[in-house]
């Protein structure tokens, strides 16, 4: 099967998900994406789901654990009424799990493209997201590269942006820092989340920076399905025995 034949298929199963009956959508799904022996991601999901107020524990967005975001597929985030991704970046491709998630959702992405959707049509125009990025300034180039472009990509596939993008270091207008944490950037994200309305229009993309620019650079890289199908080849060739 070629990669075009691949793809064709792909956006004929995401058309027919989207005329399934859908499941009540509830709760808030933190996922982290991290590799190798540095997991501070993954510490970092676990912050925010302890920075969660647990007065709002009957509120129907209450979150999940943290799970990795391999762990999530299209159909499961159905039911997920907001995504909270916190994720690093591997010379500006997913870390290893996170990749798999990736390719589906830029399937999706590619298939409501191919199918000219309006936003409200799109594979999660159900859902709303943030997304923190953790990232290694000394490789300037790909610096935030995949926390960037999954921020785009869910916004792509229709998902409404609730609060800020945070970036670890950087610059971050809501919540007046010069060198956004994790920790001060959780519970103000728990607060935009506990006023979000679905019909709100979303907060712009660089919006972390409206008070001042990023001191490293705004870019986002622009690869695509076969980009990372030729990655996720060479990751398993890599582990073969």
């Amino acid at each position: 099967m070629t990669a075009s034949s691949a793809r064709r298929i792909a956006a004929l199963r995401f058309a027919r998900a989207a005329t399934r009956p859908q499941r009540a959508r509830s709760a808030t799904t933190i996922a982290y994406g991290t590799f190798g022996k540095w997991r501070g991601s993954e510490m970092d999901a676990a912050a925010i789901r302890r920075a969660f107020d647990e007065r709002d524990a009957a509120a129907p967005w209450a979150p999940r654990d943290p799970v990795e975001c391999d762990a999530l597929d299209l159909p499961a985030l159905r039911a997920t009424s907001h995504l909270v991704v916190v994720t690093s970046s591997r010379f500006g491709m997913p870390p290893d799990n996170a990749l798999r998630f990736a390719r589906a959702l830029l399937a999706a992405a590619d298939a409501d493209a191919a199918a000219g959707a309006p936003p409200r049509a799109r594979s999660l125009a159900h859902m709303q997201h943030a997304v923190f990025g953790n990232g290694d300034p000394r490789y300037f180039d790909t610096f935030m590269g995949w926390p960037r472009r999954l921020d785009a990509l869910l916004a792509a596939c229709g998902s409404r942006r609730f609060f800020a993008r945070g970036e670890a270091g950087e610059p971050h207008a809501p919540t007046a820092a010069d060198a956004c944490a994790c920790g001060a950037w959780a519970p103000a994200m728990w607060a935009a989340a506990r006023a979000a309305r679905a019909a709100d229009p979303p907060v712009a993309w660089d919006a972390l920076w409206a008070d001042a620019p990023s001191p490293h650079h705004h870019d986002m890289p622009s690869w695509g399905l076969d980009d990372i199908d030729r990655y996720l080849a060479f990751l398993d060739r890599r582990r073969r025995p």
